[in-house]
C-alpha cells in the first residue's frame, strides 16, 4: 500500500493494450500506477493524494502496479 501525491498522468500502450499510466510520488520515490483499457479515472489528476494497493509488476518503466485498488484521501 502506497499513500502520495499524483504528479503525472499520460496514455500508453502497456503491455500491448492501451492504458492510462499515472506516476505516484511519496516522498520517497515514484510508483507507476496502470488502468488497462481507461482513457482517464475520474478525479485522478496532478496532486491529487491517493492512496493505492494492489500487484506490483516490473517492466521496462520500473515497478508498476496494474488496476489497482484506490481511494482519495482528504
Amino acid at each position: 500500500m502506497v499513500t502520495g501525491k499524483v504528479v503525472d498522468a499520460q496514455p500508453a500502450i502497456w503491455r500491448g493494450s492501451a492504458a492510462r499510466v499515472y506516476d505516484i510520488d511519496d516522498g520517497t520515490g515514484r510508483l507507476s500506477i496502470v488502468f488497462g483499457g481507461a482513457r482517464s479515472v475520474p478525479g485522478m489528476v496532478e496532486g491529487t493524494q491517493v492512496t493505492v494497493e494492489g500487484t506490483a509488476l516490473a517492466d521496462e518503466r520500473g515497478i508498476a502496479l496494474w488496476n489497482p485498488f484506490y481511494r482519495f484521501e482528504l
